[in-house]
């Protein structure tokens, strides 16, 4: 396969290759990973093999075709370069379809995670909540004042973020 000129010098150990990106996929872990396939020839056949790297830190558009330096266990994302669409679009519409999946699914359970810590705040204010319906108006608006007086007040330095 013919590969264009690359603006970055080839690192030693590492090969040119041309990489279609195939989207944003999730691990049986649930940890967002990036899928790659190498392009085998000029006619944009692709190999068996799809690469899979930690999402985070990489920038890429599905279906995008990159020359790519690869030792074929890892990439250098920081010398990756867009070529072009890759130019069987059906393929590239089903990527796109599975990683908008993917994403909907990690926002989904990013939900789930900040639910559940409310569910456990609200537990731990139950008590409270009880013990201010067992009271007269009078008490419960005292209670009101003093809980909105303690969450407004700064948080010491030790334990501002």
């Amino acid at each position: 396969m013919r590969l264009p000129e690359s603006k970055y010098p080839l690192k030693e150990g590492f090969r040119r290759e041309m990489w279609v990106c195939t989207g944003k996929e999730l691990t049986h872990e649930g940890k967002a990973v990036i899928g790659f396939i190498p392009i085998v020839d000029d006619d944009g056949t692709l190999a068996e093999k799809r690469h899979r790297f930690d999402a985070k830190g990489l920038s890429v558009i599905v279906g995008g075709v990159y020359l790519v330096q690869t030792n074929g266990e890892s990439l250098l994302p920081g010398r990756m370069e867009w070529q072009r669409t890759y130019e069987f679009t059906n393929l590239v519409a089903v990527w796109q379809t599975l990683a908008r999946a993917a994403d909907l699914e990690l926002r989904r359970q990013s939900q789930e995670k900040g639910a559940g810590k409310i569910n456990h705040l609200l537990e731990v204010l139950e008590p409270l909540r009880e013990a201010y319906h067992s009271t007269d108006w009078r008490t419960q608006k005292a209670v009101e004042l003093i809980v909105l007086d303690y969450l407004r007040r700064p948080l010491p330095r030790d334990k501002q973020k």
